[in-house]
């Protein structure tokens, strides 16, 4: 939308094509003496002269207005202001009041007066130029920080610095202005209103200086016997500002302080030690790849040594214990962790629940990682109701730990990565705790069978992913024994015999279109007390790989 302004007053004539609203008169064919156009001396000048001279000393204004709005300066094209002095309309208005204050005897005789031009509004132009200059100049206050410098290990003060606010119209009448002084000013001044700081340069500076003094002296914390130094570069990167009713202070970022507790607090906790016992590698070796019955077989399992608890120390307290920000040594409060096997449980151990066994090639590199991961996973108690899991309790297979390169199955495919091959710990792992009876969690077959493994009874592992879980769903605590040969591997779980015997049964194997085949294996637990529960898993394989 167009629009003109009368500007002497500014006063708005409405939306037009720039349509002159006051005629000339005949009496008007010249300015009289003395009219202005600001500091124009327009006396005497006819239509064509009064035009001329407009034009020239419109067209010899700036390309460009430079805005200033408190501390911001924005330089705005002249093109891009929406407003322009409209040539035609200002002259008809010169001549227009000559003739009117001559007629109606408002002047003496022969004198004229200052008149405003005429000009021509753009209104969304002006209004995004008025919305870019009001974004420019707008600027909220910043109250303040406490900055980390990781490298000189102290924390640096960020100043308080004040906003300033600038209102649309406050903008659109200063560049009405500029644009009414023919020729265009080069230079605008937009009022603007300061936004103050609601934190004192002081408080900042205040809470520096104090924590550069608990950096330069972190806290000990004891819990026990257990202790952990809290370092500058732990706590340097969590501090900053908090409100508080006199303004602000010191204080720790609650999420990465609480990670910081969440460590600590796990630094402070000792384990409790679990029983020890000796139990024999189960003489009877037992592989069956399709139906087969296990009943337990009485055992003998040796207490060793009693456990020993330990300690459990609450985030909570430690997250509480750094919010004070106080140097030396601070006291932590534990709770006792006692072994989660008790010795009653573990004398009540007296059969091999379940065993497995599987076999392989000796001297391939997969060996050395077979047997390091049944090294692990070797004498592992498990309490009434707890989990087992391979990948919670060996963790990431790395060369630090010493796994070696070997051959795995990756997406249906062979490749070859650090700890590759121990898929055979988790198969055989998976039968012991079938043919036991106890709850299977998870596992996940191979894409494609594998001969040495019982078909649809057999897992494959990758860390973190793919794991083999089961849970302790007996009475008694069960005791893990994983042993390997340069040639086999056998699983065995010790455990309290409460009278079940396990049944596999494994279906006919249906040939699948575009795949290999599909075999479901059924497990029937037969209890004591005559009942018999009946689970199982259907496992489809796709066709192995060329050459495999």
């Amino acid at each position: 939308m167009r629009r003109t302004l009368l500007v002497a007053g500014v006063l708005l004539l409405g939306a037009v094509s720039t349509v002159g609203v006051l005629a000339t008169t005949e009496s008007a064919a010249r300015t009289a003496e003395g009219t202005t156009l600001g500091a124009l001396d327009l006396s005497g000048l006819d239509r064509a002269e009064l035009r001329a001279r407009l034009t020239a000393v419109v067209d010899s204004g700036p390309d460009a207005v430079v805005v200033h709005l408190g501390t911001t300066r924005a330089t705005v094209p002249a093109e891009d202001l929406g407003i322009r002095v409209d040539v035609d309309e200002t002259v008809d208005r010169l001549l227009a009041q000559s003739g009117d204050a001559r007629r109606w005897g408002l002047l003496p005789a022969g004198r004229g007066r200052d008149v405003g031009p005429v000009l021509e509004v753009d209104d969304s132009q002006l209004d995004a130029t008025v919305e870019r200059l009001r974004d420019a100049g707008t600027r909220p206050a910043t109250d303040g920080s406490v900055v980390w410098d990781s490298r000189a290990g102290v924390l640096r003060p960020a100043l308080p610095r004040p906003g300033q606010s600038v209102e649309a119209a406050a903008i659109e009448n200063a560049l009405q202005a500029a644009a009414a002084r023919v020729p265009l000013a080069g230079d605008v001044v937009v009022p603007v209103t300061p936004v103050p700081t609601r934190v004192q340069a002081a408080d900042v500076q205040a809470a520096v200086t104090r924590g550069n003094a608990l950096l330069a002296d972190p806290p000990l914390l004891r819990s026990g016997k257990a202790k952990a130094q809290v370092s500058a570069r732990d706590l340097g990167p969590l501090l900053g500002l908090r409100t508080v009713d006199a303004g602000v202070e010191l204080g720790l970022m609650p999420t990465p302080a609480q990670e910081l507790a969440d460590d600590l607090a796990e630094e402070l906790s000792i384990d409790p030690v679990e029983p020890e016992l000796d139990a024999p590698v189960a003489k009877r070796l037992f592989d069956d790849k399709g139906d087969a019955i296990w009943d337990p077989v009485p055992a003998e399992v040796k207490l060793v040594s009693l456990g020993k608890p330990g300690q459990d120390v609450a985030a909570a307290d430690v997250l509480q214990a750094l919010q004070r920000l106080e140097s030396g040594t601070i006291a932590i409060s534990s709770t006792v962790a006692p072994p989660r096997a008790t010795a009653a449980g573990v004398n009540r151990i007296d059969s091999v629940l379940g065993t497995f066994t599987t076999y392989f090639q000796c001297c391939q590199p997969r060996v050395r990682n077979i047997g390091l991961m049944a090294e692990t996973l070797d004498e592992t108690l498990v309490p009434a109701g707890s989990s087992f899991s391979i990948n919670d309790i060996v963790g990431p297979r790395t060369k630090a730990k010493g796994y070696v390169d070997a051959p795995y199955i990756f997406e249906g495919e062979l490749s070859t990565d650090i700890g590759g091959g121990v898929s055979q710990v988790g198969t055989t792992t998976l039968n012991a705790a079938f043919f036991a009876g106890l709850r299977l969690d998870e596992h996940k077959a191979h894409s494609f069978y594998i001969s040495r493994y019982p078909a649809g009874r057999e897992a494959t592992l990758n860390y973190p992913d793919l794991d083999v879980r089961w849970t302790n769903t007996t009475s008694a605590p069960i005791f893990v024994r994983t042993t390997a040969t340069s040639t086999s591997i056998t699983v065995t779980l010790y455990g309290h015999d409460d009278g079940r015997r396990v049944e596999a049964i494994a279906g006919e194997r249906q040939q699948v279109k575009g795949r290999d085949f599909r075999i479901r294996i059924t497990r029937l637990i037969h209890l004591a007390n005559g009942t018999v529960r009946r689970d199982g898993f259907t496992t489809t394989y796709n066709k192995p790989p060329e050459g495999h």
